[in-house]
């Protein structure tokens, strides 16, 4: 999984789309439990029931490049969770096999800090959920047959 920097930050990110849409801001008083890049790769480890990288040998890599992991506010009462990047599919030698851009957008239940958790834990959950259909139609493309065997 590869993250921007900002992403090692525990702050919760978000941003005001109807004020300063470019500008990323985080909550003064609430956290994430440990640093946001980490915490998608374990949930899509557990969802896709992989194991990350560095513990087996595998015949290709599932690579996750996130660009966008925040909260946008588009009014004051309303937001969602954004979750923008590519899965990269590599083989043993890590040459490309396929690629899958994903933007991922879920309606935050509040407009506060636990709104846009739950958002953004959905996003991730649905992203979950893209692979998996992404994978498949990959295989039966026989664009997956590096992996496979």
């Amino acid at each position: 999984m590869r993250a921007p920097l900002w992403m090692d930050s525990m702050g919760i990110e978000y941003r005001l789309a109807y004020e300063e849409p470019a500008r990323l801001r985080d909550y003064t008083r609430a956290r994430w439990a440990g640093p946001p890049a980490q915490l998608i790769q374990q949930r899509l480890v557990q969802q896709l029931g992989m194991r990350a990288a560095g513990q087996g040998r595998a015949r290709c890599v599932l690579r996750i490049d996130v660009d966008a992991f925040a909260q946008i506010f588009s009014d004051p009462a309303t937001s969602r969770g954004h979750l923008q990047g590519r899965a990269q599919l590599l083989d043993s030698t890590r040459a490309l096999v396929t690629i899958y851009e994903f933007n991922i957008e879920k309606a935050a239940p509040s407009a506060d800090s636990r709104g846009g958790v739950a958002a953004l834990t959905a996003a991730v959950d649905q992203l979950a959920h893209e692979i998996v259909t992404w994978e498949e139609s990959a295989s039966r493309e026989g664009k997956g047959a590096a992996c496979s065997g």
